[in-house]
């Protein structure tokens, strides 16, 4: 999203967000064919956070947003693939807040779904660790 903002401004933002409806579609056509136990519970998970995610990119389209400094989307939590001291990692941004991703294992579970509070909570918990609190 952040490259389509860059170069495109809104309007890639915008073809962000239909290619985004296209691929739950896409899903939404999977999961109605037949699916293991282990596969669909795993599908599920990722569907709750791709519907968040295109929420979270049809509010950009709603606000104007194309610039990355602004807050509707610096407040997001988002992923980066960074070289640090020549080694590949994935860095995890929110504000003003930057901490390395650790890897965590959470299983194969259902995930319950991503509220505005919930992208509050991260926004405190990024902050606190950030500002070594946690």
């Amino acid at each position: 999203v952040e490259e389509s903002m860059l170069s495109h401004g809104v309007e890639g933002v915008k073809k962000m967000e239909q290619q985004m409806v296209q691929e739950l579609a896409d899903i939404v056509e999977l999961v109605r064919g037949e699916l293991s136990k282990q596969a669909r519970l795993i599908i599920g998970a990722m569907v709750v956070l791709d519907v968040h995610n295109k929420d979270v990119t049809t509010l950009l389209v709603q606000s104007k947003v194309s610039s990355p400094a602004q807050f509707d989307w610096n407040s997001q939590l988002r992923y980066y693939q960074e070289t640090i001291d020549g080694k590949e990692a994935i860095m995890t941004r929110m504000m003003n807040a930057s901490l390395a991703y650790s890897y965590e294992y959470l299983g194969n579970s259902m995930r319950l779904v991503v509220t505005p509070l919930t992208d509050r909570c991260y926004r405190t918990l990024m902050g606190a660790l950030h500002l070594s609190l946690g």
